[in-house]
């Protein structure tokens, strides 16, 4: 009986780290990932699911419906966010100038919301 009882709290222990150890994924899709946006026609800031790959460009914004929203970026020596400037040319934080930078990642418990 004892044994019985353990084996299943290792068994929901185990769940528990496989759901906050696994990677985001929109749900119903597998081959969707959140990532953190922001829309630069109505201002939404937050996470967007989109095709694994496909991070790069517009983005259709959950808010306003305009393709308008782009990844974020985030500098690891300061911490700012920050859309890239466009055109060609290696991505810098617009603060501190340090090219030490990449995607800003949403937190571990968001979800991109619903189509509207």
């Amino acid at each position: 009986m004892l044994l019985g009882v353990v084996g299943l709290i290792l068994v929901l222990c185990a769940v528990l780290v496989y759901s906050l150890l696994r990677p985001l994924v929109a749900s119903g899709d597998p081959d969707a990932t959140v990532i953190l946006a922001r829309c630069v026609s109505c201002g939404y800031e937050g996470p967007l699911s989109v095709q694994a790959g496909r991070s790069d460009g517009a983005q259709v914004c959950p808010k306003c419906r305009e393709r308008a929203a782009y990844k974020l970026w985030e500098c690891r020596n300061c911490g700012a966010q920050f859309l890239p400037a466009p055109g060609p040319g290696r991505v810098a934080c617009p603060s501190c100038r340090s090219v030490d930078v990449g995607s800003a990642k949403p937190r571990p418990d968001a979800t991109a919301p619903p189509p509207k």
